[in-house]
């Protein structure tokens, strides 16, 4: 099964007008398991709205394997989150090649199921 979980998660405001909208940043480790193996450490910057929804976007440096063949990705996130979870797509980008795209939604566990396309 493709699977990644959340192992530390640390957020911080960046900005945020009273009754309106707030900007975090979010230094988050991670462990995967599947075609993605190993590892990440991910820097997310986070736009929250009033009501708590929002959108993020960030970088994730994995070190492991992708498919079989050990080295270091980046994986480029871009998502939205609600009440309900995160929904999220993202690029694997092995030097300036694209290697793969995939994307995940989760709920409140911490195990998130994955799907992902080699190129």
């Amino acid at each position: 099964m493709s699977t990644f979980r959340y192992t530390r998660w640390d957020e911080k405001t960046v900005a945020e007008a009273e009754g309106g909208p707030k900007v975090a940043h979010a230094d988050v480790d991670f462990v995967y398991e599947g075609p993605l193996t190993g590892e990440s450490r991910a820097q997310l910057l986070l736009h929250y709205r009033p009501d708590g929804t929002g959108t993020f976007v960030g970088y994730e440096l994995l070190t492991g394997s992708f498919d079989g063949e050990p080295g270091s990705f980046v994986l480029a996130h871009n998502g939205t989150f609600d009440a309900d979870g995160i929904e999220s797509t993202f690029e694997i980008r092995s030097g300036t090649e694209v290697r793969g795209a995939g994307g995940y939604k989760s709920g409140p566990s911490q195990e998130v199921p994955y799907t992902i396309t080699s190129r």
